[in-house]
C-alpha cells in the first residue's frame, strides 16, 4: 500500500505521491485527522483504491480547487468575453449555476445535481431550455480543457425540461413600418442611425453585423460584412441611392461608417433604442424594435416572394451561400428594392436625376 500515516504535535497527517494530506473532504465539509488515527486510515485506503481504479487526480485535493464549479465558470467567462456576442446572457447563465454549485467538483455534478439546480429556478422552461444549453456547452469545454491522459471527464447526463410553447413576436404592416422609419428619422440626432435601422430593413441584416463596418468595408457598390452566425463575410450590393451615400462619406478608410456627428462610434443598441422610442410615440408600445426592422420585414417578403425564395436571396439562412452570392444578385436587388419602405419612388426620382 503506498504512503504513509505520520503523527506531530498538530495531529495525524498522511504522505501520499508527495504531498502531505492533514484531513479530507466528506459531502462537502472538511474533516481534519488531528488525533483520530482511524480516520487516517480509512482515508489513505481510499486513495490507494483510487490509484488501483486509475481514478486518483491530485487535483481533487488541492487547496485551490481547480476542478470546483465556480472556478471553472469564472475562467469559462473570461474566455468567451472576447469571443461572444451575447455575453450578458451567458454570464446570467453561468453565474446561476455557480451560485448554485458552488466549489463542487466538477466529477460530482450529475443528472440528480443537475435536476436539482433545474427545480431551483423560478424562470421559464424556455430560458431554462437556454441555461441547459449554455451549460452543455461549458460542460463539453471543461472535459476538452481539463481531461488527462489518465482521468477522462465526462459531459454529464442532463434532466428533460419539458415542452413549451412558442410566443409569436407582434409584428406591423409595411406602412407602419414606415411610419415608424420616418418618426426615426425625425427624432434622432444622428442621421446614421435611422440609416442603420433602414439598412436593416432592406438588406435584412442585424445592427451588430452593421455596427463594426468601416468605410473600408465599401468598393464598388458592394458592402462587406461579418456574419456572427454563420461565421463568414458576406456582400451586399447597395441600391443605387445607398451607394450615392456611401460616395459622400469622405472619412477615412479606418472610421466607422455608422457614427455620431462628433466621429464617435454609436452604441450596441442605436437604432433598437430610437425604433423604441418612435414606436411609442406613435402608439405601437408593445412591439419589439428587433420585430420592427426584422420580423415585419420577413413576413412581408414571404407574403410576396414565397418562403423559399426569401430566405435563398433575401435573409440567406444557407450555408454556403455567399460562394455565389453574385449570380443572383439581380434577384436579391429586386428584394431589397421591394423590401424597403417607399424604395420605388425613391429610385424613380433617382434615375430620373441621372438621365436613364
Amino acid at each position: 500500500m503506498e504512503g504513509s500515516i505520520h503523527h506531530d504535535k498538530w495531529g495525524y497527517k498522511i504522505h501520499f505521491k508527495g504531498k502531505w494530506h492533514r484531513g479530507c473532504h466528506f459531502e462537502g465539509r472538511w474533516i481534519p485527522f488531528r488525533d483520530n488515527k482511524k480516520l487516517a486510515e480509512d482515508f489513505l485506503v481510499i486513495l490507494n483504491a483510487e490509484v488501483l481504479n486509475k481514478q486518483y487526480d491530485p487535483r481533487d485535493y488541492r487547496k485551490d480547487k481547480p476542478l470546483a464549479m465556480d472556478r471553472l465558470g469564472e475562467e469559462w467567462l473570461c474566455l468567451k468575453e472576447k469571443e461572444v456576442r451575447c455575453f450578458r446572457n451567458l454570464r446570467n447563465h453561468i453565474s446561476l449555476a455557480c451560485d448554485f454549485f458552488g466549489d463542487l467538483n466538477y466529477k460530482l455534478l450529475n443528472y440528480a445535481w443537475l435536476q436539482e439546480f433545474f427545480n431551483s429556478l423560478p424562470q421559464a422552461t424556455k430560458t431554462k431550455k437556454n441555461i441547459k444549453a449554455t451549460l452543455t456547452t461549458f460542460c463539453r469545454w471543461v472535459v476538452d480543457a481539463y481531461s488527462t491522459q489518465d482521468i477522462k471527464l465526462e459531459v454529464p447526463k442532463f434532466p428533460p425540461l419539458g415542452k413549451y410553447k412558442k410566443k409569436l413576436r407582434k409584428i406591423v404592416t409595411p406602412q407602419d413600418q414606415a411610419m415608424i422609419l420616418d418618426k426615426m428619422k425625425e427624432i434622432t440626432p444622428a442621421p446614421k442611425g435611422y440609416l442603420a435601422a433602414l439598412w436593416m430593413v432592406t438588406y435584412a441584416l442585424r445592427w451588430v453585423e452593421l455596427r463594426p463596418v468601416k468605410r473600408r468595408d465599401f468598393e464598388n457598390g458592394v458592402m462587406t460584412v461579418w456574419d456572427w452566425k454563420q461565421e463568414a463575410y458576406k456582400k451586399k450590393e447597395l441600391l443605387p441611392e445607398d451607394w450615392a451615400l456611401v460616395e459622400q462619406d469622405k472619412s477615412f478608410p479606418e472610421q466607422y461608417f455608422f457614427r455620431h456627428p462628433n466621429g464617435d462610434q454609436l452604441g450596441r443598441d442605436y437604432p433598437y433604442s430610437w425604433l423604441k422610442k418612435a414606436s411609442v410615440l406613435l402608439g405601437f408600445e408593445n412591439v419589439h424594435p428587433y420585430a420592427i426592422v426584422r420580423h415585419s420585414t420577413i413576413t412581408k417578403m414571404v407574403g410576396i416572394f414565397g418562403a423559399q425564395e426569401t430566405q435563398k436571396y433575401f435573409s440567406e439562412h444557407i450555408l454556403g451561400l455567399y460562394d455565389y452570392w453574385v449570380a443572383d444578385e439581380d434577384k436579391k436587388q429586386e428584394m431589397y428594392a421591394r423590401a424597403r419602405p417607399g424604395v420605388v419612388e425613391m429610385r424613380r426620382e433617382h434615375d430620373e436625376k441621372a438621365g436613364t
